[in-house]
């Protein structure tokens, strides 16, 4: 025994160590030189594996090469399977010599993703393409599978051209292949879900079944033969056996047995979608079932084989454990072929009702098919809870003895040929919810039904003293060409009984009034308009009243009687009140159930605004709103079509108050009136309180409806009205301080109307600046705003004239203006108005008032500055009382000659005419005068650039002669002083405002020294020849 032992341990240890070197050998890198390849010409597209190893023990006697996080990718790259692990067992003797024979390939978690696309190609093409010829060489390689296994699997099969989706997840399948000359398989598997979509609808949800099948395969010839295969759905078994053959020809032949048989029809019950199995949950069942059936011929896209089917039920017991009594006696045979469907016999007895039905279906394959049934059926509605739980549907009790008895035969595209022959009757019905006092009770109807007539007659029901009676006739009711109605009903109805005998939770829903009305419904049936239909019926409501939990106020004293004759809906009284409001209405709609209704209404009504938060929040934007309106109005015209309709009447609004944050400032003492006509909207007196501000406006809007069309040949809305306030505070309404950039494009859309205003204004606070007693007339155009005789206070000083602002593009405008200005504080007037342009300081330098004539005109860039380079401009000016201190061009010249007191001048008189073009100020005639010295000044300034180039004269009394000698010797002193003593020093001035140049003008200075020696030499010897 010992030596046993030792033998078999040796022969272990040399299997131990014959694995290891298999291992050593077969790494990852020499398996994947092996196989890979021969994977990639095989599929032809390149795989990718993750890992691979070699395993002997878990395969012996076999070697096994595992494969993990295996990709195989469609020439696209997208993926066609992808596998957690595909492990390959392989005989071991064959692969030393560099040949693959296989054993057994196992998928686990194999993930398959087959697509048809809309062009009715597929992701898997590439893997059916027709073959190279194959050649052999002394190296090549051969394969061999003998079994397939598949383990918890999922396949995606997406079909494009019809919008399908297939999914299955959960698939366990292991399949036996024999290999001769025929092909034998052997097949078990499992699916644990399998769903299918179509068109966005699932027709299968979470359906499980499993298919076991034995087949021999004859691919020479083109034979299937299932020798013995099942089916199971849901625990339903059907047996398969058969033939396919012929594939590849234009029409499968099919030779095929099914049949399956059980002692628990119950198993059918399997099939219903698991959305519905609450309702089938504890159901016992029992009764014999069996199915056979064949199909046999061709199949293709024009023929259908030949099916036969039989399927019964015998005995059949149906029972839910929590009820008393069953469904039994369930007998049902049906036969299905080509020719005809019959239902032989179908019978049901549950308590003491019973239900059966049979007849044919002759021809279901055809367009057309014809049919004969009959169902009859009596049913004591009382007994109906002993075997169906009606509690499900909160019903405590049901009545009442019902009886069916119809017969039709016929062709399903032909029905005004078909023949109807039946009766249903219901008498003493009854019908009670849970949880309320009363039933409904008294429920009856007796139909009598031919091809020629459906008569209704004695049909009703009555609760707490409400009624509802109908009857009628339809004829000819299978003639869609010719079929017609001619029914009435009468419904009384006291609102507040409804709780007593239908579940009305009060907390939520509350209801009273009395509900009278005669509905009649005559005409052809051809088309289905209800509008068309009804004919003299009548509707009234008195002593209304509704609350629901989530409005904060009921609707009471409700009243409505209306009559509706075909398309017309008459009002003649409607009227409801809730919290502090009422409104009213009369008149008549016309195609009242239609997109596009005509109405012709009269409307009054009063509202508190204080109450609108009970029905609607308007927090965050409106926290507070009290105030009172009135509305008295009539509307006439298309609903349709606003610009059609006709309005008449007014809108009064009372101490309105409102706060909140969708408004910049509270809004206090809102009261007004509007008055409207088809024409115009007048607005007679309205006057409000936008926070500091008042604001009262009156005037008119005419052909307002114009603001509703688009058509290019409309006449335009016209505006006319006048605009007053004591005190219009712009500084509280706009945010000065908030950060935007200045360059930031601010579009201007002027409204498609026209329109003339005047406004007069006691004060206006802008950026801090009163502007007091402020009056104008202003024009509106869909192009330009208009602004004439305008009148305004500033700057201690007064403006007037005229403006035109031209919009031809919302970011391209232009501003025209011309007027005066009169003993304007200088200072703040260039300061705020930026007159020589945002780069302007002028007004640190200048005092006084100042006054103008002025005509200006510029483009205005997006932002809505000047543009400067388009500005032009002419005009005068002139200060008084004026001081001009610390002028940068000002202390330049008392630098240049040496007279400090030229650094802060008060002026006796300061005039000058000026012009602006190409960006370029101009200036003329420009005199200044300060006691006895004088400046004399032309020349211009760039207002982009900001470079100067001025030619001036400085008059100075003869006291600074010395000092002036200094600067340009006494020669040029002598020169440039005139006969009443004083100098005239030339200047020029170059540079910029902010950093000038100024220098004595030496050439003109030379000049005036020429002309000095000339005239002194003259006069020597005019005294020389007259001595």
């Amino acid at each position: 025994m010992k030596l046993i032992g030792k033998i078999l341990a040796g022969f272990l240890i040399v299997l131990i160590l014959i694995g290891a070197g298999l291992r050593i050998y077969f790494n990852d890198e020499r398996l994947r030189e092996m196989v890979v390849p021969m994977i990639n010409e095989s599929v032809g597209t390149e795989v990718e594996v993750g890992n691979m190893s070699l395993s002997i023990f878990t395969t012996f006697p076999d070697a096994g090469i595992s494969m993990s996080n295996f990709v195989l990718p469609d020439p696209d790259g997208e993926e066609v399977a992808v596998l957690d692990e595909l492990l390959v067992s392989i005989e071991i003797i064959p692969l030393l010599s560099d040949e693959i024979v296989l054993s057994e390939l196992t998928l686990n978690s194999p993930r398959i993703n087959y697509v048809v696309h809309e062009d009715s190609t597929t992701n898997i093409d590439f893997l059916l393409s027709e073959p190279a010829e194959e050649t052999t060489s002394e190296g090549s390689l051969s394969l061999s599978i003998p079994e397939l296994t598949v383990n918890n699997g999922q396949l995606r099969y997406a079909d494009e051209t019809s919008a399908m989706l297939v999914t299955a997840e959960g698939l366990n399948a292991t399949l036996g292949l024999r290999y001769a000359e025929l092909i034998e398989t052997d097949l078990e598997s499992e699916v644990g879900n399998l769903t299918v979509n179509m068109q966005g609808e699932n027709y299968l949800s979470n359906m499980q079944l499993s298919f076991n099948q034995q087949s021999v395969l004859d691919l020479e010839n083109e034979l299937l033969s299932i020798e013995e295969g099942q089916l199971d759905i849901r625990g339903l078994a059907l047996n398969l056996s058969g033939k396919i053959s012929n594939w590849s020809s234009e029409a499968l032949q099919t030779d095929l047995s099914i049949s399956s048989s059980s002692d628990d029809f119950g198993a059918l019950l399997g099939l219903v979608p698991p959305e519905y199995e609450e309702y089938i949950a504890g159901l016992e069942t029992r009764g014999a079932l069996a199915l056979e059936g064949t199909i046999s011929g061709a199949f293709s896209e024009e023929q259908i084989p030949d099916f036969n089917f039989d399927i019964s039920v015998e005995d059949g017991y149906l029972k839910n454990n929590d009820l008393p009594e069953a469904i039994q006696d369930i007998q049902f045979s049906f036969t299905a072929n080509n020719q005809q469907i019959s239902i032989h016999n179908f019978n049901a007895v549950a308590a003491t009702n019973e239900v059966s039905i049979t007849g044919v279906i002759n021809n279901p394959m055809e367009e057309n098919p014809g049919y004969d049934l009959e169902i009859m059926g009596n049913a004591d509605l009382s007994t109906v809870k002993q075997f169906y739980p009606i509690q499900d549907f909160d019903i405590e009790d049901l009545a009442g003895q019902l009886t069916i008895d119809v017969s039709a035969n016929g062709f399903v595209q032909s029905p005004e040929q078909s023949s109807l022959d039946g009766q249903v009757s219901l008498s003493n019905g009854r019908l009670k919810y849970a949880g309320v006092a009363r039933p409904i009770e008294d429920i009856s109807a007796e139909i009598q039904a031919t091809q020629q007539q459906i008569r209704i007659q004695n049909a009703g029901l009555s609760a707490a003293g409400n009624t509802v009676t109908v009857a009628g006739v339809i004829s000819n009711p299978l003639d869609e060409n010719s079929r017609s109605i001619d029914v009435s009903a009468d419904i009384a109805a006291d609102l507040g009984t409804i709780k007593e005998f239908y579940p009305i939770d009060e907390d939520t829903l509350s209801l009273r009034g009395n509900l009278n009305s005669e509905i009649v419904l005559r005409g052809k049936l051809d088309t289905l308009d209800i509008q068309q239909l009804l004919q003299n019926s009548t509707v009234s409501l008195k002593n209304g009243y509704v609350a629901h939990q989530s409005v904060g106020e009921p609707l009471r004293d409700i009243t409505f009687e209306g009559t509706i004759n075909g398309r017309q809906l008459q009002i003649q009284n409607a009227s409801f009140k809730t919290g502090q409001n009422s409104l009213a209405l009369d008149g008549s709609i016309s195609e009242y159930l239609s997109d596009d209704p005509v109405f012709d209404l009269n409307i009054k009504g009063e509202a508190f605004l204080e109450d609108v938060g009970k029905y609607y929040s308007l927090e965050p934007y409106i926290s507070e709103l009290e105030g009172k309106t009135n509305l008295n109005l009539s509307a006439k015209g298309p609903a349709g079509n606003p610009q059609n309709i006709d309005l008449n009447g007014r809108l009064t609004v009372e101490n309105v108050m409102a706060r909140g944050d969708s408004l910049p400032l509270p809004v206090s003492d809102l009261s007004g009136q509007l008055t409207v006509s088809p024409r115009a909207v007048q607005l007679p007196d309205f006057y409000m309180k936008l926070g500091a501000s008042d604001i009262q406006i009156s005037g008119s809007l005419l052909n307002y409806l114009a603001m509703m069309s688009e058509s290019a040949s409309r006449n335009l809305p016209y505006v006319k009205g006048d605009y007053k306030s004591e005190l219009l505070n712009l500084d509280e309404m706009i945010d000065w301080d908030e950060e935007t950039d200045p360059d930031a494009p601010v579009p201007i859309e002027l409204p498609e109307m026209n329109g003339a205003v005047t406004a007069e204004i006691g004060t206006m606070r802008i950026l801090g600046i009163n502007i007091t007693e402020v009056s104008g007339e202003g024009t509106l155009s869909p192009e330009e705003v208009t602004l004439k005789n305008a009148n305004l206070s500033m700057f201690g000083g007064t403006a007037s004239g005229n403006m035109v602002w031209k919009v031809p593009e919302p970011t391209a405008t232009n501003i025209d203006f011309s007027g005066s200005l009169d003993s304007l504080e200088a200072s703040a007037f260039f300061r705020e108005t930026s007159f020589l342009g945002e780069d302007s300081n002028i007004h640190e330098y200048v005092e006084g008032a100042f006054s103008a004539d002025i005509k200006y005109n510029s483009d205005l860039a997006a932002s809505l500055s000047p543009k400067m380079e388009t500005a032009v401009s002419e005009g005068s000016f002139g200060m008084s009382k004026a001081r001009l201190n610390g002028h940068p061009v000002q202390v330049k010249v008392a630098e240049v000659l040496k007279i400090q007191e030229l650094r802060n001048v008060a002026l006796d008189e300061w005039t000058a005419t000026y012009s602006i073009a190409d960006g370029v100020l101009m200036f003329d005639d420009f005199n200044l005068t300060s006691g006895n010295i004088g400046v004399e000044l032309e020349g211009t300034q760039h207002l982009i650039n900001d470079e100067i180039n001025f030619k001036a004269t400085i008059s100075l009394p003869e006291r600074f002669k010395k000092g002036i000698a200094s600067v340009i010797s006494q020669r040029a002193a002598d020169a440039l002083q005139r006969e009443d003593g004083t100098l005239g020093v030339p200047l020029s001035i170059t540079g910029t405002s902010q950093n000038p140049q100024v220098r004595p003008d030496m050439e003109l200075i030379q000049q005036i020294i020429k002309d000095s020696l000339k005239d002194t030499g003259k006069d020597l010897l005019k005294n020389l020849f007259d001595g």
